[in-house]
């Protein structure tokens, strides 16, 4: 998951780095507000996307219509605070490797 987010931020301009460098903190970092709660799905997508995949191999993947995959995207974005599909990439990469971390040695 974390190198398809590394991935997708390396394919960004300068412009577009700097752009979403600077949007507002996701809720629930320091200083925002207490976390959103997601769904499983809206976790599920997230980590999809994290991973590279379109609307479409993610629909496909879960058994549901690509407008059905935009609409958890959406509230992805809404409920995190996020500007685009490349920032849920990076939270999602983000997640993913904080829960790595957090799990006991034995476990990994």
């Amino acid at each position: 998951m974390a190198r398809a987010a590394l991935a997708s931020g390396r394919r960004l301009s300068s412009e577009s780095a700097a752009a979403l460098a600077l949007e507002e903190p996701a809720r629930g970092e320091a200083g925002g507000q207490a976390p959103v709660p997601l769904t499983g799905r809206e976790r599920e997508v997230a980590a999809l996307v994290a991973r590279g995949l379109t609307n479409r191999q993610v629909g496909a993947r879960l058994g549901i219509s690509d407008r059905t995959v935009e609409s958890h995207i959406e509230h992805l974005r809404q409920k995190l605070g996020l500007g685009s599909r490349t920032a849920i990439a990076v939270w999602a990469a983000g997640e993913a490797e904080a829960e790595a971390q957090a799990m006991p040695p034995e476990g990994r």
